[in-house]
């Protein structure tokens, strides 16, 4: 029958190992998102630093591996109509059974986005999906034939589970982000979806600057070839400078622009002299209507103007401009407005510089047979042995080759401009100095800015990094490494908030080796950091209660290596954490290797085994403990978790209570027993006492009585005192007063009563306690009670102490024995044993001291003599809990003080101190 009282105990049990289960499965959960969140973000570093699509994939996957995960990256076609694996880790043995299978390689496979609802949620609804059985989707894509295959493949790579999350650029998805696995929860989505989008962002990166290279790549080669061409045409106009004259110089004003414009088929030629005061060039001659104009108005340009004539006649130098567009120093003359290149060549006489000739072209001629050519344009003047302007030689290029190579650069300028303006990641370029060149949208809008503009004119070494974290440190890193992946830090926003960002950045250095500036990307990544403290916070508040608890909590694996170890356990063993961690169990907690067996049976069966009170020594004395075995199964993680709790106390409250039900029955026979010894008792006192009236009272009946039988009383006393029959008469009735009186002490001694506390004098309750001990058949067997001295030293007139009759008793009584068996092992000197028994007051207290001569206790008994199970004696004489009740009837039930003062070879004192006033709460 189930004990009632121990319900409320066993109630509680369940619901601690209920709490304890529910903590073991958060902690397995908390331990595998942390393990899979680290994982990421080491595949993240690893990302920032790939250059392409496969780089990034490589490093993903090689991170996933390493924690028993696959995964696959699946690209949409243009419409988002089907999906095709592009990259994958699945081992080669797999993949070839599949393409065998299937007869197709695995990059061919394809498979219609509504074919499943699992893919239509990722990539139309945008949503990132958990699948608890990746046999289901893999058998919607694959044709039935191929289903008893997926089987294999998924219990060959244990990848039940599965996690689908979408890759989007610019909120278009572009593919799926897959990852496959055992132990995956929906707890992990969130933390897929922000590395999905974080890989999204390295891809859509990797896309960028592999167009941004190839981009560059075109614009050098197109530099290169114009500055060639340009060569070219200088050297052209060095030789035709050297050439004869072809005009005089009367006529070459008019004629030769005519001639020119004419033959060459060109747009505008015109020609500027400068006049007197040296301050302009006025237009002497051009061709055609617009040419009319110009000298009607009498068109005329600053020397050393904003102009190409201008500037050419000032520095007495060619001026050519292939793209009139790019030429910053022109006048953009409305009355020409078909111009797409300009030639403006200095004429000079006697050493100085007379005018200038203009040239000005479409840049497009059309050939004989149709086609259009795009042409550039020089010349030279011609001079002669004096240094006088007599004619100029022009040469015409076809240059439609470098024409289309400067459009394809425009264009991949616009590209680049375009991928520069609507990347999602910041994109800079900073001096060391701090000053801001340049920041696409996607940084401004980050920092909080509404334009450039506005950014451009904070100074990254004042007002950029939080003042924690100064630019100093990227600076020194920077110039050290010439690089940075992943660099944290904490960048300032333009309302004043902080953001947590990592950086890619790098040094661009000139010829000798000077820093010109920094260019990076940044990424903001406060929302994934604040994610990480939340879980580390989780994890902490996890760790504090388990570490909080005061069982030991071990976590096994399947293979007995350790992967939990709290506070307790450290306590325990003397074994930190950090040297326990993977160790065998049986070598950090050998007393645990005989448990291993059921270990095992806990985790093949998946139920909890329990092992109770099993014994063990620790520090000299026996010790008894609980082993319980909880099964690990969150997330098909093998391994079990042991809690250890220590049950001495409980143990030796059960043998308490076993001892007190024992003694409780004990006092209930005594009382028995005391009442039936009393009834014949008062009978034989009543009858002795009896006899003794009739045989010598001096009473009527006795005299009839005597003289009817032939004799008198006196006779009869005379026959009493003869054979001392009073004597023995009186013996009879002083024995039955000795018996009565042990028997009522007893029965007060022994009988079960309510707390009362009444007033009591202490030397009448050590003095009955002393008649007590008399009459202790234990103490007779080993030693005779009678043979101790009792000495007495009671303070006379002592106040009466409010106090429990039968419990003092039970102190003194318990303190006595103890003495008494102490001294049978000799005395200090072999005096003769002897108790003294003192009472005295002292302010508000009575105080009682019991002091013997026994041979005394050691300092460390003595320390420990009140604490409960302690005791010197035999298992089979002493249970250890006699002082240490006494104890607490003293000071807790009666508010009072009891100490203890002894040595080796001093014997022992015991000092009680009762109040005179009765505490408020008993």
């Amino acid at each position: 029958m189930k004990d009632k009282a121990s319900e409320p105990f066993t109630q509680e049990l369940d619901e601690m190992r209920q709490r304890i289960t529910a903590l073991e499965t958060v902690n397995a959960i908390y331990k595998q998102s942390k393990q899979l969140l680290q994982t990421l973000n080491q595949a993240s570093v690893a990302m920032i630093q790939a250059l392409t699509p496969e780089e990034i994939f490589t490093a993903v996957s090689e991170e996933l591996t390493r924690i028993n995960l696959t995964c696959v990256v699946l690209l949409t076609d243009e419409k988002q109509e089907s999906l095709s694996p592009k990259y994958f880790n699945y081992p080669t043995k797999i993949i070839r059974t599949a393409e065998k299978l299937t007869g197709l390689r695995i990059e061919a496979f394809s498979t219609l986005i509504e074919a499943t609802d699992a893919f239509k949620q990722v990539v139309w609804d945008k949503r990132t999906i958990f699948i608890e059985d990746s046999k289901d989707t893999l058998q919607n894509i694959l044709l039935k034939p191929f289903w008893q295959f997926v089987n294999e493949v998924v219990k060959l790579l244990n990848i039940p589970k599965a996690i689908n999350a979408p890759l989007l650029i610019e909120d278009e998805v572009f593919g799926i982000f897959s990852v496959q696995g055992a132990n995956l929860s929906e707890a992990d989505v969130p933390t897929i979806t922000a590395f999905a989008h974080q890989m999204a962002a390295a891809w859509h990166k990797s896309q960028l600057f592999e167009q941004i290279n190839q981009d560059i790549a075109k614009r050098k080669k197109t530099e290169e070839t114009l500055h060639q061409r340009h060569t070219q045409l200088q050297t052209a106009a060095e030789v035709s400078h050297a050439a004869s004259s072809i005009l005089v110089i009367d006529k070459l004003i008019n004629q030769s622009v005519t001639l020119i414009c004419e033959r060459f088929n060109l747009y505008y030629v015109g020609l500027f002299l400068i006049d007197k005061k040296q301050k302009y060039a006025v237009l002497r001659a051009g061709t055609g209507e617009s040419g009319s104009k110009m000298i009607a108005q009498e068109h005329r340009l600053r020397v050393g103007g904003t102009s190409m004539i201008g500037q050419c006649v000032a520095q007495s130098e060619a001026r050519i401009a292939l793209d009139v567009g790019e030429e910053a120093v022109r006048f953009d003359n409305p009355l020409l407005p078909l111009t797409r290149s300009e030639l403006a060549l200095p004429m000079r006489s006697r050493g100085q510089t007379i005018g200038a000739l203009t040239v000005q072209s479409t840049t497009t001629l059309i050939a004989k047979d149709g086609t259009e050519h795009q042409i550039a344009d020089s010349g030279a003047p011609i001079q002669d042995a004096d240094d006088n302007t007599s004619g100029v030689v022009l040469v015409f290029r076809d240059v439609s080759t470098e024409y289309q190579m400067r459009e394809a650069l425009r264009e991949s300028e616009e590209r680049f401009r375009s991928i520069y303006e609507n990347a999602t990641v910041g994109i800079y370029r900073t001096t060391p100095e701090g000053k801001i060149l340049m920041a696409n949208p996607a940084l401004v809008k980050m920092i909080g800015y509404s334009s450039f503009e506005e950014l451009k004119k904070r100074n990254l070494d004042e007002q950029w990094y939080d003042p924690n974290y100064p630019r100093e440190e990227f600076k020194r890193l920077i110039e050290k490494e010439g690089k940075l992946i992943g660099f944290s830090s904490i960048w300032k926003k333009s309302d004043g908030t902080n953001i947590i960002v990592s950086e890619s950045a790098k040094a661009l250095k000139d010829a000798d080796g000077n820093i010109l500036y920094y260019e990076g990307i940044a990424v903001d990544i406060t929302k994934q950091k604040h994610a990480e403290r939340e879980l580390a916070r989780a994890k902490n508040y996890i760790d504090n209660i388990i570490n909080s608890m005061p069982s030991v909590l071990i976590g096994v694996d399947a293979e007995g290596n350790v992967t939990q170890w709290n506070h307790q356990a450290e306590q325990v063993t003397g074994l930190k954490i950090k040297d326990a961690l993977g160790q065998k169990l049986g070598e950090v907690f050998p007393r645990l290797s005989l448990e291993m067996e059921h270990i095992k049976t806990t985790m093949r069966k998946r139920e909890v085994q329990e092992n109770a009170k099993i014994p063990h020594r620790m520090a000299g004395e026996t010790r008894y403990e609980d082993v319980t075995i909880y099964p690990l199964l969150t997330n098909g993680v093998e391994g079990v978790v042991i809690r250890i709790d220590d049950v001495t106390e409980q143990v030796r409250l059960e043998e308490m209570m076993i001892q007190s039900e024992k003694m409780l029955s004990i006092g209930g026979l005594a009382a028995g027993m005391a009442h039936e010894i009393n009834n014949p008792l008062a009978g034989m006192m009543q009858n002795a006492e009896v006899l003794r009236n009739r045989l010598t009272g001096d009473i009527p009946a006795n005299h009839r009585a005597a003289e009817a039988v032939g004799t008198d009383i006196a006779t009869i006393r005379a026959y009493l005192e003869a054979r001392k029959l009073g004597v023995m008469l009186d013996n009879i009735r002083l024995s039955g007063s000795r018996a009565a009186k042990i028997v009522q002490n007893m029965l007060s001694f022994a009988r079960k009563s309510e707390s009362k506390f009444a007033p009591h004098a202490l030397d009448d309750l050590l003095d009955r306690t002393v008649e007590l001990a008399h009459t202790d058949y234990n103490l007779k067997k080993n030693y005779d009670f009678q043979q101790i001295r009792i000495v007495r030293e009671y303070e006379e007139d002592l106040p009466k102490v409010p106090c429990e009759e039968t419990k003092i008793q039970q102190v003194f009584l318990n303190i006595i024995k103890n003495g008494a068996e102490e001294m049978v092992k000799g005395t200090h000197g072999n005096a003769p044993p002897q108790f003294t028994l003192r009472t005295y007051k002292e302010e508000t207290m009575a105080c009682v001291e019991i002091i013997d001569n026994g041979p005394g206790m050691s300092e460390a008994v003595r320390k420990r003599v009140f604490e409960p199970f302690f005791t010197t004696k035999p298992v089979d004489q002493g249970t250890g809990l006699g002082l240490s009740v006494s104890y607490f009837i003293i000071v807790e039930h009666h508010g009072g003080e009891m100490s203890v003062e002894s040595s080796l070879k001093r014997g022992t004192k015991f000092i009680i101190k009762l109040p005179f006033a009765i505490r408020e709460q008993i």
